[in-house]
């Protein structure tokens, strides 16, 4: 079972639970997102510190959602890093971004959120800004009972 960037609208006991009842005996639990602890590699939140500090009290930690998944009889078996790369330069960051594609630009006010675009177009307009941009996501996986 894949679940990515989507721990943070569970009620996490009930996700695991759930996610055991309806695996096969040692079927697996893949669960992609960007906790805190890698906030601060994230691109994105330079520009949107407002967006942030919602993320920083919205979204789990790791260790929270191992133990919510530990506690529904789940093992884990390990926790990786992956670059993913998420726009050609910061130019097309700033086109993603301006749908507010990412759920949490829609939490913070209009001024703050053409307050960051601006900011970011302007660094993206830079000489040497040209390069990718990538951002860290977390995979834990688990297997069931």
């Amino acid at each position: 079972m894949w679940s990515a960037f989507t721990t943070h609208y569970f009620d996490l006991v009930a996700a695991a639970t759930e996610f055991s009842r309806v695996l096969r005996p040692h079927g697996r639990a893949l669960i992609w997102h960007a906790f805190p602890d890698v906030f601060d590699d994230l691109e994105w939140f330079r520009w949107f510190p407002e967006a942030r500090a919602i993320d920083e009290n919205r979204m789990p930690s790791a260790a929270s959602v191992r133990q919510a998944f530990e506690s529904a009889g789940f093992k884990f078996l390990g926790r990786s890093v992956h670059q993913m790369r998420v726009a050609d330069n910061l130019g097309a960051l700033a086109d993603r971004l301006a749908h507010r594609s990412i759920s949490t630009l829609t939490l913070i006010s209009d001024d703050e959120f053409a307050a960051g675009l601006a900011a970011l177009r302007n660094e993206a307009s830079r000489p040497n800004r040209n390069q990718p941009v990538f951002t860290p996501n977390v995979l834990l996986t688990f297997v069931a009972p």
